[in-house]
Formats: structure tokens, C-alpha cells, sequence
């Protein structure tokens, strides 16, 4: 039985926004430990600040990643979470594919999924699995989107503006200050609010 030795990886994360609000530190730091643990050579780490929504060929870092293991002979390509490839589900698959077809494993790590079994063939189940999650991604991507268009054009009925004076739930509007108390003023909050 021929077992795969190639202990090279690569780290692929990615967050959905450009600015300052969210970063990609954590996956980063999650995934070299993971490396360290499984005795993986970390030969390079690609970040991405972009839509998951977004073509494969519109999201230059994942293609840089993909070709960068392709190019060198890599492993394994670590991401955080199935999310992080993408969420349109025949994107994720393509991406899947173009590793699986070029010998490279891909492991995910929430998942906690590999491409490829210790043999270097295709896992049986994982393109069974990889095509549900990514389709719930996808899923999860229309209902963000149609919760979004929603509170606007909620607001707008209104005639109220998007600011942080009030929150508009389900076409009831709240208090900041009565959610923050319901909620015991844990966390940060990220809402459509209208003011009057």
C-alpha cells in the first residue's frame, strides 16, 4: 500500500469584507497550528478579503492559491471552513475538482474533511459532501440577501433612513437600547435601523 509523503501545505482564508471589520487572522492562526500538529511544511499563506459569492475567476487570490499548488507540486491546501472556498456551489466544485483531478488534497478544517484519502485517491464521500455543503452555503449567501433587501426596503416604505437610532425586526421596530438590554449588551451588533 503507497501512502502519500508530500507534507507541503498551503493556507487559503478568506472574509467577505474589504475594510477593517473583519480579518483573517483567526483562520490563519487555526490552520498553522493544524499544520504543526500534522507535521505539514507551511510553505505559503494566501489571504483574501472578498465575496464568496464572487466567480472563482473573479477572486484572484483563491486562483493564485490554487495555481500556487498546481505550480508547486503542494500537498495539501488548508482552508477553515467549506464556506471560505466559496458559496456558489458550482464554483466550490470546480475549485474541488481542479485539485482532485491534479493530486492535491484539500482539507477543511471545521468540517474536519479531506479531499484525499492516505492513498492520494478521492475520498468516496467527499464530493457527496462537499456538494450539500456548498449548496447550503449558497442557500445561506440568497437568505442574507433577501434579509438585506428586505430591511431596506422595509425602511423605505417608512420613509426612514438607514442609521443607528432604531431596529426594524421582522416589521416591528425595536429600541437599540431595549435590544441591547434584552441581550444583555453582549457583543457587537450589525443592524438595519431606521430612525423618524
Amino acid at each position: 500500500m503507497e501512502t502519500r509523503e508530500n507534507k507541503t501545505a498551503v493556507i487559503y482564508a478568506r472574509v467577505s469584507s474589504t475594510g477593517d471589520r473583519q480579518s483573517t487572522e483567526r483562520q490563519v492562526q487555526d490552520l498553522n497550528e493544524y499544520a504543526k500538529y500534522r507535521g505539514l511544511d507551511l510553505v505559503r499563506v494566501f489571504e483574501e478579503h472578498i465575496s464568496g459569492a464572487k466567480r472563482n475567476e473573479e477572486r484572484p487570490v483563491l486562483t493564485d492559491a490554487v495555481e500556487f499548488c498546481l505550480e508547486n507540486k503542494v500537498g495539501t491546501l488548508l482552508v477553515s471552513e467549506m464556506s471560505r472556498l466559496g458559496r456558489n456551489a458550482f464554483e466550490v466544485l470546480s475549485a474541488v475538482k481542479t485539485l482532485a483531478d491534479n493530486g492535491v488534497n484539500l482539507y477543511l478544517q471545521k468540517e474536519q474533511l479531506s479531499l484525499l484519502d492516505d492513498e492520494g485517491k478521492t475520498s468516496l464521500f467527499f464530493p457527496i459532501v462537499i456538494a450539500t455543503l456548498s449548496t447550503c452555503a449558497q442557500l445561506e449567501r440568497e437568505n442574507i440577501q433577501f434579509r438585506l433587501q428586505s430591511g431596506q426596503s422595509g425602511s423605505a416604505s417608512m420613509k426612514g433612513r438607514l442609521s443607528r437610532g432604531s431596529l426594524i425586526c421582522y416589521g416591528a421596530q425595536m429600541a437599540r437600547s431595549s435590544l441591547l438590554k434584552t441581550l444583555g449588551g453582549a457583543g457587537s451588533l450589525a443592524f438595519w435601523a431606521t430612525s423618524r
